[in-house]
């Protein structure tokens, strides 16, 4: 009996120390009967069986035949992609005790592949397959003619492509049993993601953006923006997901408001007065205007892109800030209101009095030549009037022309001329004898002068010097 009870004791200490070396070697490494997908790992470890799985999957191809056409395709090209880690982690999901090591002995486990199917990737390669070997469905699209701002639709076409569902169950089964897949697929109809009909519904509302009446008005007008104008602040999403949204640019229509705005504006314009050296306004030469500037651009932008978006007609009103006109004060010389040209102080001018038939030069209200007689032009040829400056200086010249009855005339020697209007001067004339008179025998239009004073305001004048010929 004793004898019998040592050998169990010791038939149970083999058996427990059997048992604890069992549960140690196999606490970091694939239990007895454990197989991912049929591919057995036991006593694996962890790295091994993900280098095996990683092996495995890479090797995997789904083998598609279309119309005779084989092409061997990776899980990875299709989008499918195997998760070595989840899965590895849940074969040895029994390895955490020595208990569940130890009862591992006793049954066997198959463990799934986990698989995860990215749909984007799919679809891709659908797309690429109908550019390259099928045909790819061509998307309806809405674009603006720029000349008429009218949104148009380009038409839809069907395409030719692979039964997504069909691959994506090949790539799936290949994936789950680690094993390649062979299918024989016809092409299928693919329907374009934007039907000709869907695009034409949004250019249809687009359009109606654009037949919206819209007016604003200005000082004196009223002013509307074009169809194309109006076309450039549709936006239409060309996304998938959301195709044919419409939005308002509400930057570019605000953008045509404030230019419309500026348009409108106008700057004040400033005035010009002739003050003395009292300060007294002797003449106001010209009042200028006030300036106008729109002030609400904003508002009106903001008010316009709202009715636009609620798709309502708009109508509104630019109001102005109003700039008072400043004045420019022209100081002239004392007593030169009187004179035919209000000069300033000092400056140089010269006077062609043609009722008097007399030449001054003055220095503002000085006179520093004359008055000097003169003759003027024949009643047929008279001398210009207005206000003109000295464009020219030429101390002797042939002067020639046709007189009025058609012949023509020449005079050499024509000394110390001014030009102050095309072709009529001052300028002296040696062939007369007696100045200041006018009528029948006067000149061709210039202003003729006795030589002596010509030459004397000859030399006083300069290129410039304001000549006022009046009556």
């Amino acid at each position: 009996m004793k004898v019998l009870l040592v050998a169990l004791a010791s038939l149970i200490a083999v058996i427990a120390v059997s048992l604890t070396s069992v549960a140690i070697y196999f606490q970091d490494r694939g239990l007895l009967g454990t197989s991912i997908a049929g591919h057995d790992i036991s006593r694996m470890t962890r790295q091994e069986a993900t280098d095996l799985l990683l092996s495995e999957s890479d090797a995997v191809r789904v083998a598609l035949t279309v119309e005779g056409d084989t092409e061997y395709l990776t899980l990875s090209r299709l989008g499918t992609t195997v998760d070595v880690e989840e899965t590895v982690s849940r074969a040895f999901e029994r390895n955490e005790t020595p208990w569940t090591r130890i009862m591992s002995m006793f049954h066997t486990e198959d463990y799934p592949v986990e698989v995860s199917v990215d749909n984007g990737k799919l679809t891709n390669y659908s797309q690429t397959f109908a550019e390259e070997k099928g045909k790819a469905p061509v998307d309806a699209e809405v674009s603006v003619d720029e000349e008429t701002g009218e949104f148009e639709v380009s038409e839809a076409e069907v395409g030719h492509s692979v039964d997504l569902s069909e691959l994506k169950a090949a790539a799936m089964q290949g994936a789950r049993t680690l094993q390649s897949q062979q299918i024989d697929v016809q092409l299928v109809e693919i329907d374009p993601a934007v039907s000709t009909s869907q695009a034409q519904t949004v250019a249809d509302e687009a359009n109606s953006i654009v037949e919206l009446p819209v007016e604003i008005h200005g000082r004196n007008d009223t002013h509307s923006p074009s169809a194309t104008e109006k076309a450039s602040w549709i936006s239409i999403s060309d996304e998938d997901d959301n195709f044919g949204e419409i939005s308002i640019d509400e930057e570019a229509a605000t953008a045509w408001v404030v230019a419309l705005g500026h348009s409108t504006s106008v700057e004040p314009v400033a005035g010009v007065r002739n003050v003395n050296s009292r300060g007294d306004v002797t003449l106001t030469i010209s009042s200028g205007s006030p300036g106008y500037l729109v002030n609400n651009e904003e508002e009106i932008a903001q008010a316009l892109i709202e009715a636009i978006e609620t798709k309502n007609e708009y109508s509104g009103s630019f109001a102005y800030d109003t700039i008072e006109q400043t004045y420019e004060n022209r100081l002239i010389a004392d007593g030169a209101e009187t004179l035919a040209y209000a000069a300033a102080p000092g400056e140089k001018w010269i006077d062609v009095n043609l009722s008097n038939t007399t030449v001054t030069a003055y220095e503002g209200a000085t006179p520093v030549h004359g008055p000097v007689y003169m003759v003027p032009g024949a009643p047929e040829t008279p001398t210009v009037t207005g206000n003109f400056k000295v464009w020219a200086k030429v101390p002797s010249q042939t002067m020639e022309g046709f007189n009025v009855d058609g012949t023509r005339y020449r005079t050499e020697g024509v000394p110390w001329i001014l030009y102050f209007h095309g072709g009529y001067a001052v300028h002296g004339a040696p062939w007369r004898s007696s100045f200041g008179w006018s009528g029948p025998g006067g000149s061709h239009g210039c202003v003729n002068m006795p030589v002596g004073p010509a030459k004397a305001i000859y030399d006083w004048a300069s290129v410039g010097t304001p000549v006022v010929s009046h009556y």
